[in-house]
């Protein structure tokens, strides 16, 4: 089983007006979210389809997040002039969302390999804490609130729970959407099915060397050669 789990917000209070970009020239989000997820999960998916035929199961889990709602198919594919780190991070969800999906059309269906998206919770982790810690004063407020936090967020044992059930469960269904241990409906956007297939041939070209336009870099100017 791959559990895709790695992901960054770092401008929690949206103050960027640019965006930031990695050390290869994609902005930093959607580099991180979902570009580095796509090329580890490319790498990895000869050997998850061999195990799955030994097994009979091998499982994809993508920990995507309700604010994929906040992505649009049109962005993925065309640069937007207005920047703002909330929508990325929503673009970057949305992209992994499709990610399972498309992924279970491709190498599903002879039942060897699940792949599904999941919405964690709101859970009360470190990962904006970069995001904060830059942010005069704030960091601060964070240590007064956590408290609170801890009393309404979920913790991180629970908000594993439905990563754990997907990847686990003998009645997942792959290609589905998961929230508290259950199939969800995702956004309308996240199932566009004609999107997912352009996305995933637009990152193939991208982690395979063939330049292609990035969405969310400036300009849309070209994904870099990674190798």
């Amino acid at each position: 089983m791959l559990v895709n789990n790695a992901g960054i917000l770092l401008d929690p209070l949206g103050r960027w007006r640019e965006p930031r970009l990695s050390p290869d020239g994609v902005e930093i989000h959607w580099r991180t979210n979902y570009l580095g997820t796509f090329q580890l999960t490319a790498a990895l998916l000869p050997l998850l389809l061999e195990s799955g035929r030994r097994s009979g199961d091998a499982r994809v889990v993508n920990v995507s997040s309700h604010q994929h709602t906040r992505g649009r198919n049109a962005r993925l594919f065309a640069p937007s002039g207005r920047y703002h780190s909330w929508d990325a991070y929503g673009q970057s969800k949305l992209a992994l969302t499709h990610l399972a999906s498309e992924l279970q059309r491709r190498h599903g269906g002879d039942g060897f390999l699940r792949a599904v998206a999941i919405h964690p919770g709101s859970v009360y982790t470190n990962m904006i804490a970069r995001g904060i810690a830059a942010t005069h004063g704030l960091g601060a407020l964070r240590a007064l609130a956590a408290p609170l936090a801890a009393l309404v967020l979920l913790n991180p044992e629970q908000g594993a729970q439905t990563a754990i059930h997907c990847a686990t469960h003998a009645d997942v269904r792959g290609g589905g959407y998961y929230e508290r241990c259950a199939p969800a409906r995702p956004s309308p956007d996240a199932l566009d099915e004609t999107a997912a297939a352009r996305l995933w041939e637009q990152s193939q070209e991208w982690a395979t060397g063939r330049y292609t336009r990035s969405p969310l870099a400036p300009g849309g100017t070209a994904w870099p050669n990674p190798g």
